[in-house]
């Protein structure tokens, strides 16, 4: 087991230290264990009893939820910095089934441990709320865009929700299948094949060797509707 060095991660701007000092994390209550996972890999399990929390330090997790008819969902797409599981202080069993996209490094941190730590210190606990909100006012958006926004505005939101966090033209991790952005996106396979092949004859996107570039304010527009598209 290796223990996580929390005073210098790279996410922690984004995690729920953010609001804490360097005294803070230099004497943490609780013990971070730093795990790293190959790709194709369940971390966690709907259903099961929340036993751990989790921070994801790097690469990419999908969040699945069991539909009524038996298959499979997803309902979110993690990406550095982003949690999972901390609905164990309230909940009792995991929402979704976690799995890598690819291989990641992940922060395990035991839920009982959690709980006594924002019991003693109001500041986590406001933090891990905020964290919380952030992920349900994303999940929000989303079945917005999913039910008024056509195939192509779907795709290039998409695209600039991946690629937020970075410059036009640079190139990051992309680890999915066609399948998994259509599962994502609620419309077919093929949709999402000949809309982003329309994107690069465009120059909108350059992908290769699971990485991908966009320019990210002709696609912001192309989502909210104020540029011309060519592909239904």
């Amino acid at each position: 087991m290796k223990m996580s060095d929390c005073l210098t991660c790279p996410v922690r701007r984004w995690s729920i230290f953010s609001e804490l000092l360097d005294t803070d994390l230099a004497h943490l209550p609780i013990q971070v264990e730093d795990t790293a996972v190959s790709a194709d890999t369940c971390v966690s399990k709907e259903g099961d009893l929340i036993q751990q929390a989790f921070v994801l330090r790097q690469g990419s997790i999908k969040l699945e939820r069991v539909t009524v008819s038996g298959g499979t969902q997803i309902v979110q797409l993690l990406r550095n910095g982003d949690i999972w599981g901390f609905e164990g202080l309230d909940q009792s069993c995991y929402q979704h089934t976690a799995t890598t996209l690819e291989n990641s490094l992940v922060c395990r941190i035991n839920i009982s441990q959690i709980r006594t730590w924002c019991g003693q210190d109001s500041r986590v606990q406001s933090a891990i709320r905020k964290r919380l909100q952030i992920a349900h006012l994303e999940l929000e958006n989303h079945l917005l865009l999913v039910l008024s926004a056509d195939s192509v505005r779907r795709v290039a939101a998409f695209l600039c929700f991946w690629c937020r966090n970075y410059p036009d033209n640079r190139k990051v991790s992309f680890p999915f299948h066609r399948h998994e952005i259509a599962d994502f996106l609620g419309i077919s396979p093929t949709h999402v094949s000949r809309i982003l092949a329309d994107f690069k004859r465009r120059g909108l996107v350059h992908e290769s060797n699971g990485r991908i570039s966009v320019s990210y304010h002709e696609l912001r527009n192309i989502a909210n509707g104020t540029h011309e598209v060519t592909s239904r």
